[in-house]
């Protein structure tokens, strides 16, 4: 509201759009819906707008047109009112107009009154603004504040052009039937008595509706796609003839070329995947880039968006550019997999925490995706602690593959995960009654970009990684993966890793040991970054140590730095430098101070790159994005 709701006349040098509730409208809408209804309970607060509402209130039923009673709810606490509607049985509705303020002086958002109210009331809510609809009522003939302020908008541009304010007077603002899907239906409220031209928000459709040039656009995609399908089917059709035939005329042939053929053949598919991998790829990258890109460009353009914005905006870019990290992590993993690169660093960790915390995760991710009715459990030792050697990062990896394609995969019924000890081994499963897989591809779906059907790529995401992934991460950790399915049943997808125990004692003492934030006081750090945001970033993390930071943006630079300061302690060197590289400036930096000790800290995830950073004179290596924690604990070794 913006505006002044303590006058009745305005002077004649004053016009606006004036915010009027129709109480006649709702009141005969209310009836109209419920031709049987005793008592209507209006929820009104004691602020200047509430008095001017009772007013109103009062003079619309003194009419006596409505054969219902109607009882005003003001003097209560919050709690209290809560209390008082939970108990309105059958019979009953409520009018919720406005509750700003309780009778012991709480102050309350618009909204937060009608959200208490609505988490216990039995009976149908009625409001009268536009913002309520999302907060548990049934709808009515409702304020859009955009509306009003479309209207404003047009006032101001006829004073900008000239016309008179006196000759411009104030009007009552526009008032619509809106009503919300799921509370209609939830009251048992047939659409057909609603008012005709009414707006219905949050029907099952409403997306599609709201979003018919993209289906358009998609459904045109589709058929291009079909085509083209069709028209390589024909081709490998035509050419499956013509192997026959071929095949016909050339019995003869010996064995071997008969083997070379069928190489031809799997080459051909190799490629097939790949070209077909490479496309999925375009549209997964493209997708996350699409929400970073756009709301960064949303902060930039908007001129002091609100807090909410800001925090809304930026956890969408957070959240998408999670999901390009995990791509491009799934990317390297593949390509280090293919080239026996994979590395396993085994750390101690409790199996138990491992399955609560999956647990707490995906029971927040079913929530957003709309699963909730989808019951996950878990199963884990009867142990208070189940401490093992293994991989821990690679082994929530792999959990977090396996029950990311279960939810995805999974519309109703349950999910069950969890781990046993067999013998020597551990038996991890992850149990769904989702689509299921049919008998003839269950072979296929841990081979590398290969999906159960491959149009499931544009129904449900994914780049037919994750599992093959999983194969390669459990194949290097020395087990094995399997899964049973039925189709439209669900499957059970399980592996198996070594049980290496740990001792509960050993590892309490291990993590007795805190370590507080490094004091570098006295030291002076130089970092080399050509991207001024992880320049800044490595300042930032530097700072807090009482280290002094210098920068520099290219390799002449920093020897520059070199030359002129006696007390640099150690080098941060970016790998990828314009002009001269990280490599030749490391050695440049060990030519002319051999003892100082100079970092790698790159992009670049291979395991030849940290080793190429070591011949050229780097003491140790840190990887992007960086974990402050293995900051710390890597720069330590040489400053302390």
């Amino acid at each position: 509201f913006c505006g002044i709701n303590s006058r009745s006349e305005f002077k004649p040098e004053f016009t606006g759009v004036i915010e009027e509730v129709d109480l006649e409208a709702n009141l005969k809408l209310i009836h109209n819906l419920h031709p049987n209804l005793q008592t209507l309970y209006v929820i009104l607060d004691r602020t200047t707008t509430g008095e001017a509402l009772r007013a109103k209130l009062k003079a619309e039923t003194n009419k006596k047109l409505y054969p219902f009673g109607v009882e005003i709810l003001s003097d209560y606490s919050i709690d209290k009112l809560k209390e008082y509607t939970s108990g309105i049985s059958e019979g009953g509705a409520i009018l919720f107009l406005l509750f700003n303020v309780d009778n012991i002086q709480n102050y309350l958002p618009y909204e937060d009154a009608l959200a208490n109210i609505s988490s216990t009331a039995k009976v149908p809510i009625y409001g009268t603004w536009d913002f309520y609809l999302a907060h548990g009522i049934v709808g009515g003939k409702i304020i859009k504040g955009s509306c009003h302020g479309r209207e404003a908008g047009k006032l101001a541009l006829r004073i900008l052009n000239g016309e008179k304010v006196e000759n411009i007077k104030p009007f009552n603002g526009p008032t619509h039937y809106a009503f919300n899907y799921p509370m209609v239906k939830k009251h048992g409220i047939r659409r057909s008595k609603l008012p005709k031209g009414s707006t219905l928000v949050n029907t099952p459709f409403e997306f599609v509706r709201n979003n018919a040039n993209v289906f358009i656009a998609f459904g045109f995609v589709l058929v291009v796609l079909l085509i083209i399908i069709s028209l390589l089917v024909l081709v490998i059709r035509l050419r499956s003839v013509r192997l026959k035939t071929e095949k016909y005329h050339h019995e003869k042939l010996d064995k071997q070329n008969i083997l070379l053929e069928e190489a031809k053949r799997t080459a051909e598919e190799s490629n097939r995947l790949k070209s077909a991998f490479l496309a999925n790829m375009s549209h997964e990258i493209r997708t996350p880039l699409n929400g970073i890109v756009g709301f960064a460009n949303l902060l930039k353009h908007q001129s002091n968006p609100p807090k909410e914005k800001v925090d809304q905006y930026v956890d969408i870019i957070n959240s998408n550019s999670g999901l390009l990290l995990k791509l491009i992590n799934d990317i390297i993993d593949i390509s280090k997999i293919e080239s026996n690169q994979l590395e396993i660093k085994s750390t101690t960790y409790d199996l138990n925490k491992l399955m609560v915390e999956l647990h707490l995760m995906y029971s927040s991710e079913k929530v957003k995706l709309g699963k909730n009715e989808i019951n996950l459990t878990y199963s884990s030792s009867d142990r208070n602690e189940m401490l093992v050697s293994t991989d821990v990062e690679r082994l929530k990896q792999i959990m977090i593959n396996l029950l990311d394609n279960a939810l995805k995969f999974t519309m109703e019924g349950s999910i069950e995960f969890g781990y046993e000890v067999r013998e020597q081994m551990l038996y991890f499963f992850v149990k769904d009654t989702g689509i299921g897989i049919e008998r003839s591809k269950v072979a296929l779906i841990f081979d590398r970009f290969r999906q159960v059907v491959e149009t499931s790529a544009r129904v449900y995401g994914g780049t037919g990684l994750g599992l093959a992934i999983c194969k390669g991460v459990i194949n290097k950790l020395g087990g094995q993966i399997g899964v049973e399915s039925e189709l439209d049943k669900g499957s059970l997808f399980w592996f198996t890793i070594p049980y290496i125990p740990v001792d509960e004692s050993t590892e309490r003492r291990i993590q007795d040991v805190v370590k507080d934030l490094p004091n570098w006081e006295g030291k002076t750090i130089l970092g080399v970054e050509d991207v001024e945001e992880s320049l800044l970033l490595l300042e930032e993390i530097v700072v807090p140590t009482k280290a002094r930071f210098m920068g520099a943006k290219n390799a002449e630079d920093a020897l520059k730095i070199i030359k002129s300061e006696d007390k640099v302690h150690l080098v941060l060197m970016d790998i990828q430098l314009p002009q001269m590289n990280g490599y030749e400036a490391t050695r440049e930096i060990k030519a002319l101070r051999p003892l100082i000790p100079v970092i790698a800290q790159t992009a670049n995830a291979m395991s030849m790159d940290r080793e190429r950073a070591i011949v050229a004179g780097c003491v140790d290596y840190i990887k992007k994005p960086i974990n402050i924690a293995q900051f710390y604990d890597i720069l330590g070794k040489y400053l302390t």
